[in-house]
């Protein structure tokens, strides 16, 4: 067990009229199997290193952590989705297997640059102390005003869908889909837009605190796991996934 989680972040690349966000499948292997989740990963010691601050509209304004995490954001949903976030131009060439693990390489080759500061922060979820895999995870809002082409991996992602939250919330709560409790609290407070602009104007009006969910006992004998109510998600509280190793 780690009680050091590992630093991630994942992306809520949404589309306008109506406002709908990119959902992907992950495959039966590796983290959070089968499940429907936002694009994104962990953070890799590569996401700090010299040869991104070239591809960086202002690399001076953000801290190395604030950097590196949003670096990290990008570099998943290309290697995860094929599409380059918070860029200047789209590129014109869609990410091929040699190419999606060398994207400081391809913008440079490309002369697009990276826009940072349209990574807008939208959560901060940590998987429960005591458990085998834990993540501090950042999630970040993109505006894809652009509606750039998806062209999954094949591998970590099987399948791809742009969604309204409402509908995936209630494919979450039938039980037709996985979806875990960071993802559907996010889902809950994006739900309560109409567009792109008004879920950016609220995210970077309300406060973002580090929510780490716990498990709690009921009387009854069921278990729920539990946020905060002053967190700030409309969400609070979920019946304990008993099969979620996540602890999510």
């Amino acid at each position: 067990m780690s009680d050091h989680p590992r630093l991630a972040a994942t992306v809520l690349v949404v589309r306008d009229d109506p406002l709908r966000v990119l959902m992907v499948k992950r495959s039966v292997r590796g983290a959070f199997p089968s499940a429907l989740v936002f694009p994104g990963g962990v953070v890799e010691r590569g996401d700090a290193d010299a040869p991104w601050l070239p591809t960086l509209d202002s690399p001076e304004k953000w801290t190395e952590a604030e950097r590196t995490v949003r670096i990290a954001a990008v570099r998943e949903v290309y290697e995860e989705v094929g599409m380059v976030i918070a860029a200047e131009s789209q590129l014109a060439t869609l990410a091929t297997d040699a190419d999606r693990a060398n994207l400081p390489g391809v913008l440079r080759e490309s002369d697009v640059v990276l826009h940072l500061d349209r990574l807008v922060p939208f959560g901060n979820w940590v998987t429960p102390a005591g458990l085998a895999r834990r993540f501090d995870t950042h999630f970040f809002l993109y505006a894809d005003r652009s509606e750039h082409e998806v062209v999954i991996d094949g591998q970590e992602i099987v399948d791809h869908e742009w969604v309204t939250p409402s509908d995936m919330i209630d494919r979450a709560r039938s039980g037709g889909e996985r979806v875990l409790f960071p993802t559907l609290a996010t889902l809950t407070q994006l739900g309560q837009h109409q567009s792109i602009d008004a879920a950016i104007e609220q995210a970077l009006a309300r406060p973002l605190p580090r929510v780490e969910p716990w498990r709690e006992q009921r009387k009854d004998g069921t278990s729920v796991s539990r946020i905060p109510i002053d967190a700030g998600y409309s969400l609070s509280e979920l019946p304990y996934p008993q099969l979620d190793s996540t602890g999510l």
